[in-house]
Formats: structure tokens, C-alpha cells, sequence
């Protein structure tokens, strides 16, 4: 089957900003229950932004596994590297804001460092 890998590396670009947009909107979402409480710093909240990061990164990696199949009807070859390449570029723009995140908590040197670097990030 023939297909067009420019836009099928397009699409996957754009899915992995997407993933990277819904986990920013999470962990928004997150830090906003945690903040009244005081606990935005604790384990907890770093503990629910992987939950979180984990659940969109495992949706819209099978959505974009289920995407390039559809496209192009092969799972193998360069379709199979374009796919890996998007899900890793999805964890690093996770992980990246989780960073962010914790550095601007304060924290990034104590609890946030420790769960990242228990996590292999």
C-alpha cells in the first residue's frame, strides 16, 4: 500500500503536541486540588501527574499506533520507527513539563527529583 509519509509524520507530530497539551491541562488540574490544601509540593501530587502522564501517554500512543496502521495498512518497516518516534517524543514532553512543573514548585531538588529519577526519567 502507498502512502504519503510526510503527512503521516505530520499527524504524528501534532498527536505528540496534543499529548503534551493534555498532560499541561492535567497537571493544571491537579496542582489546583493540591494548592488549597498545601500539598502542592508532596509525593501525592508528583505521584498523580504520572498517573496522568501515564494514561494520555498510553492513549494517544494506541491512537497513534491505530492511526498509522489505518493510514498505511503496514506495521512494520519505517511506519513502526515514525510510530516509536512519536510515543518517545510523547514521554519527553511529558516528563519535560513534569520538570517544569516541579522546578517551579520549589521542589525539584527534594520529592519531585526523587519519584522522576525512582520512575527512570
Amino acid at each position: 500500500m502507498t502512502y504519503d509519509a510526510g503527512y503521516l509524520g505530520s499527524n504524528l507530530n501534532k498527536r505528540s503536541q496534543k499529548a503534551a497539551e493534555d498532560f499541561d491541562a492535567a497537571v493544571a488540574q491537579i496542582r489546583a486540588k493540591a494548592c488549597p490544601s498545601g500539598a502542592l509540593g508532596g509525593s501525592r501530587t508528583y505521584l498523580q501527574f504520572i498517573d496522568a502522564g501515564l494514561a494520555i501517554l498510553v492513549r494517544e500512543v494506541n491512537d497513534a499506533i491505530q492511526f498509522a496502521y489505518n493510514l498505511t495498512g503496514e506495521h512494520d518497516g519505517e511506519v513502526v520507527n515514525q510510530v516509536a518516534y512519536c510515543a518517545t517524543q510523547m514521554a519527553a514532553k511529558i516528563m519535560q513539563i513534569s520538570r517544569e512543573r516541579a522546578s517551579n514548585d520549589g521542589v525539584a531538588g527534594g520529592t519531585a527529583a526523587v519519584i522522576i529519577k525512582q520512575n527512570g526519567y
